[in-house]
């Protein structure tokens, strides 16, 4: 079982998704079956239904994180944490999607485009509804789009062209309807897309967590729940409804993508390059992937522990394989949370370990010492993490081989240890101990 999901998390991303997604409908669809069988109300069915099926969706997270990736504490992984920093950052993502929404319909107002009227329900118990539906959506598809898919993307992808496929794929999933249903909304699609790519810059912005596009999302929704279904604005006609909105729908006019384009615009540039929030977002390498603009590419990993992971890689510049050596950001941010109990000053902490992984691979390239790995002076970064490129001896680690021959011979422990002291006398020399 332990090979199977080893193998699981060492194949591509869309052997992934896909194995996910099956196992999440392999679970669902026993349950779903009889709910649409036997229930009448359709409004009832859906919402029993769609409630059943994000519980599961939770539930095989969990254990797709400790079988696929060992990870005990996945959801924290995908940016999903109870901290008092990620709790503003969902206040703050409230208050700028609520704001769009009004300055939006407020800006059509002014125009003349449409005339404001009185609520003919009570509003309080629309504001308070419409909070709750917003805060509900924009959980459940944050933490399935820029929580766990985003995720499997850049685990595989550079992270532009993740970024791309995860906001269409975003826009995509809200077409899962009838023909016709689809053909009445496809206007909204470039909106969805632009929504989907602030969504992952908001992410990226807060340094890898959820809680900025949670409360956008849901500050998005919140507004145009308390409009719509509140029946606070009637359209005056003076311009095409493809200009406010096909179907009364914002997303789906002019008005809605220039809107959501400027919006995407400012959260995009909050992202500054170079900056060290992209570290957040990749904690280890792939096998296949690319690195250095195509001269490395990933064969597999040949370790890890508490500090870095050590790959195994084909140098297509020298021709042979390599070890690249990067720091291990997930157990590094999971020891931090253990430590402190969060991780909102997380990004000082792994900026200080760059540092120290930076230094170290410098001088290590200065030595030469049969005992001392080889280094090579091309220290270069991908997506934010810092690449040592090292000689690769072939051969089995320790561990391999005692558990094939036993332990050493009393005079093969002698020349380890002579080699070890060579090695550090060579070091010593040098002022490093």
């Amino acid at each position: 079982m332990m090979k199977i999901n080893l193998a699981l998390g060492r194949s591509t991303a869309p052997i992934r998704v896909g194995c996910f997604v099956l196992c999440l409908l392999l679970l669902w669809l026993p349950l779903a079956v009889p709910i649409y069988w036997l229930v009448a109300d359709t409004n009832l069915e859906s919402i029993l239904t769609l409630v059943i099926l994000y519980v599961e969706f939770i539930f095989l997270l969990n254990l797709w994180g400790k079988w696929v990736y060992q990870q005990s504490k996945i959801f924290s992984h995908y940016g999903l944490e109870f901290t008092g920093l990620n709790g503003v950052n969902v206040l703050q993502g409230l208050a700028i999607g609520l704001t769009t929404v009004l300055v939006l319909f407020g800006l059509e107002g002014l125009l003349g485009w449409l005339v404001w009227q009185q609520p003919q329900v009570f509003l309080g118990r629309i504001i308070l509804e419409g909070l709750l539906v917003g805060f509900g959506v924009g959980f459940a598809e944050e933490l399935l789009f820029r929580g766990w898919l985003l995720d499997e993307l850049q685990r595989d992808y550079k992270l532009n062209i993740a970024l791309w496929i995860d906001a269409i794929l975003f826009a995509i999933a809200h077409f899962i309807k009838p023909l016709e249903a689809i053909i009445h909304t496809l206007p909204q699609f470039p909106a969805l897309v632009l929504l989907g790519l602030t969504q992952v810059w908001g992410k990226r912005w807060q340094r890898g967590r959820l809680g900025l596009p949670i409360g956008l999302h849901g500050g998005l929704v919140w507004g145009y729940y308390i409009i719509n279904v509140g029946q606070l604005t009637q359209y005056s006609g003076q311009v095409p409804d493809w200009v406010t909105g096909v179907n009364n729908n914002p997303l789906q006019g002019v008005m809605g993508v220039l809107f959501m384009g400027g919006l995407a615009w400012w959260i995009g540039n909050q992202q500054k390059p170079g900056s060290d929030n992209l570290i957040f977002i990749m904690a280890y390498f792939t096998p296949g992937q690319l690195l250095k603009k195509g001269q490395y590419k990933i064969i597999d990993t040949l370790g890890q522990g508490g500090f870095g992971i050590t790959y195994l890689a084909q140098d297509h510049k020298r021709k042979k394989q390599v070890a690249i050596k990067s720091l291990n950001v997930s157990f590094l941010k999971q020891r931090y949370r253990d430590k402190y109990g969060n991780t909102d000053s997380f990004g000082e902490f792994l900026a200080q370990e760059q540092d120290k992984f930076n230094t170290e691979a410098m001088v290590l390239a200065t030595f030469d010492h049969p005992h001392i790995v080889k280094v090579y002076p091309e220290l270069f970064q991908e997506n934010g993490l810092s690449c040592m490129v090292m000689e690769y001896v072939k051969g089995k680690n320790l561990e391999q081989y005692l558990y094939a021959n036993g332990v050493f011979s009393e005079s093969a422990r002698l020349e380890i240890i002579k080699g070890i002291g060579e090695a550090l006398i060579y070091i010593h020399d040098r002022n490093y101990l």
